[in-house]
């Protein structure tokens, strides 16, 4: 069974942000027993994406589904 593109897109938010929370998480209690591995700032980094990347995704999801249609043709 396959799922539509809005829900693979729903699904991949949500899973985003089960990890960006995940990571949140982790991090603080790494940072309370002042672990900063190359390791740690790795992680740092990859939330740092997550934080940039999900508001992509809900501005994407909370656009028109069909967009206008644009004529290219320049007028001579």
């Amino acid at each position: 069974m396959t799922i539509t593109a809005r829900e693979l897109l729903d699904t991949s938010s949500a899973h985003l942000r089960t990890l960006a929370a995940f990571l949140t998480e982790q991090l603080d209690e790494s940072v309370a027993r002042s672990d900063d591995t190359l390791e740690v700032r790795a992680c740092r980094e990859v939330l740092q994406s997550l934080t940039a990347l999900i508001p992509k995704i809900d501005a994407l999801t909370r656009a028109p589904r069909k967009l206008p249609r644009v004529n290219h043709a320049r007028d001579p």
